[in-house]
């Protein structure tokens, strides 16, 4: 029996490990290169105080800063390597948006950022790090403007994890956007699209855009409703896709470049044919090892194909020549029969 992906092991509405790992994906991008700076200079950081300020910018007519609530939040990794964030300190904007934090800790292995909300509008900085001898940092936040032209956004990582079934395969897709612009993509009135195999079945949305704005799915389309905010966001689904002969195949078209496609399935059950994809070492999941294969720099709508051999056949089919069988021998007998009357009637 194939292992469980730990999609159907958990209860809702606890985040699943995968989907947890995913939605941190973004964050740990940006982390390596910071960290590994940030503890190089550990002794020399240690018990010192820094100061971080900055402005909020670009808020339209009738829209305050006045008073906006601004938060510093620390980052540090866990014994797992996982970065978890704190928010540190908490002030409000003054009347011309502007903001300072005093006696902000400066540690090692620490990386820091300022969000702040006007309004309902919620809005951030880049993640960072005190440069090497400086105490002091001074960030610009922008009110995003809304757009429609989302040809900025990008796909950092997208994850297919295939769990075989008898006769079936569950699906399990997650996507990193990020959009680096300070505007947000509008995707209310034009919903992304993603394609869907046919066939699909059991279709069920494990995350969205934005939670209000939902999803709808149209013959072998799912659209998802919501806009596409600075900084990085992450979608995931999940479908179960009728198998007959022992393989799947996935042709898979995305609205915008994808940096890295990743296909995983529990080791030792399927494995992919094709010559895109890069085999990668085992990964380990909830303790359950998948087989791993990648594929990089994938154009806005260039078909990308994945096809996985090794899924339990149904039973049905195995009946298929079982019946064919049965057919042919009921033939032979009743024309040996037939044959044998004939020749009786002779006699």
């Amino acid at each position: 029996t194939a292992s469980r992906l730990p999609f159907d092991t958990l209860p809702r509405p606890r985040v699943r490990p995968l989907l947890h790992a995913a939605l941190v994906l973004a964050l740990l991008t940006l982390l390596p290169a910071l960290l590994p700076w940030a503890g190089a200079r550990a002794a020399a950081q240690t018990a010192v105080k820094g100061l971080v300020s900055g402005s909020i910018q670009g808020a339209p007519e009738g829209v305050s800063v006045a008073g906006a609530r601004v938060v510093l939040i620390q980052f540090k990794l866990d014994a797992k390597g996982v970065p978890k964030g704190n928010p540190i300190q908490s002030i409000t904007a003054d009347g011309a948006g502007k903001f300072r934090f005093s006696n902000v800790p400066v540690e090692p292995q620490t990386v820091y950022q300022v969000g702040a909300t006007v309004g309902q509008q919620v809005m951030g900085s880049q993640p960072f790090t005190f440069p090497e001898g400086q105490r002091e940092m001074n960030l610009t936040l922008h009110y995003p403007r809304l757009v429609s032209d989302g040809a900025a956004v990008r796909i950092q990582e997208g994850l297919i994890a295939m769990e075989p079934r008898r006769g079936a395969v569950l699906v399990t897709e997650v996507l990193h956007l990020v959009n680096p612009t300070d505007n947000i993509v509008e995707g209310v009135q034009h919903p992304m699209e993603l394609d869907l195999p046919a066939g699909a079945q059991n279709l069920e949305v494990v995350r969205e855009l934005q939670q209000h704005n939902g999803h709808e799915q149209l013959g072998h389309k799912l659209l998802i409703y919501g806009n596409i905010d600075p900084g990085n966001s992450t979608i995931a689904f999940r479908y179960h896709l009728p198998v007959w002969l022992g393989s799947v195949d996935l042709s898979k078209v995305y609205p915008h470049p994808v940096k890295t496609l990743s296909v995983l399935t529990p080791k030792g059950t399927m494995y992919l044919v094709g010559k895109r994809f890069e085999a990668k070492p085992t990964q380990t999941i909830d303790g359950t090892p998948f087989s791993a294969w990648s594929t990089t720099d994938i154009a806005a709508g260039q078909p990308v194909d994945v096809r996985m051999g090794g899924v339990p056949i149904r039973q049905e089919v195995y009946l298929i020549p079982t019946g064919g069988f049965v057919v042919v021998m009921a033939g032979v007998v009743l024309w040996f029969l037939r044959k044998r009357l004939r020749a009786g009637r002779g006699q």
